[in-house]
């Protein structure tokens, strides 16, 4: 049902988009362009870097990976996470954010809150991932400044934004990476959990039958006598 509604939605909106525009020309600038990667500016990602150095024979193949790359954890993370559905599409969302063709700053920082949603994996997250967070203003700040070297003054070079981006991606990812298994630990524990509930009552039940067996063999002996 919610594949249906969620195609019929999208049927809509591309019916009245057409409707408005009155051709399909709207789906090639709205949509296609991005995976094109022939309009990349500097940005929080790597991906406008390597395609600035990359042949243009190799063009079509790097293309076509950069694309694919964020899809490739859509199937592993709903196996592992298919008990925390907003673990997984916060988890998602996150990866889409970052390896998407144009990231920017305000959808990244947009999800990271999202993570407060999945409390038990939180609370299991280590220390490292504080500092990360922390530590992600010095590459930011420093983008923004490289960024304004580069394009204002012309002392600065894309090199510079590149390791600033790639900071920031690490940083992220590493986040990212604790809060997947800090998720995976809360499955665990709660299988567990959810086994050892199991056989404790599994011996309750046990020894409630044995009470009544030894309760009722004495009034047996009784109506014998």
């Amino acid at each position: 049902q919610l594949v249906g509604f969620f195609a019929l939605s999208l049927s809509g909106l591309f019916y009245v988009s057409y409707c408005v525009v009155g051709s399909l020309n709207f789906y090639d600038s709205a949509i296609l362009w991005k995976f094109s990667f022939d309009d990349m500016a500097p940005n929080i990602g790597i991906l406008w870097y390597q395609f600035t150095m990359t042949f243009q024979i190799f063009r079509a193949y790097f293309c076509g990976m950069s694309v694919g790359l964020p899809f490739i954890f859509v199937i592993p993370l709903s196996l592992r996470l298919s008990t925390q559905p907003t673990a997984l599409a916060t988890s998602l969302m996150m990866i889409w954010a970052l390896l998407k063709p144009s990231p920017n700053c305000h959808e990244v920082f947009f999800v990271l809150p999202l993570f407060l949603l999945s409390p038990c994996a939180v609370i299991r997250m280590r220390q490292f991932s504080i500092i990360c967070a922390i530590s992600t203003i010095v590459p930011i700040s420093l983008l923004c400044l490289d960024y304004w070297q580069w394009l204002i003054p012309g002392t600065g070079n894309a090199n510079y934004i590149f390791f600033q981006s790639l900071a920031t991606m690490v940083l992220i990812f590493a986040i990212l990476i604790d809060f997947i298994a800090g998720n995976v630990k809360h499955i665990k524990s709660a299988r567990l959990t959810k086994a050892a509930t199991s056989k404790s009552c599994n011996r309750i039940t046990l020894e409630e039958e044995k009470d009544l067996l030894s309760t009722e063999m004495p009034i047996e002996h009784d109506k014998n006598d």
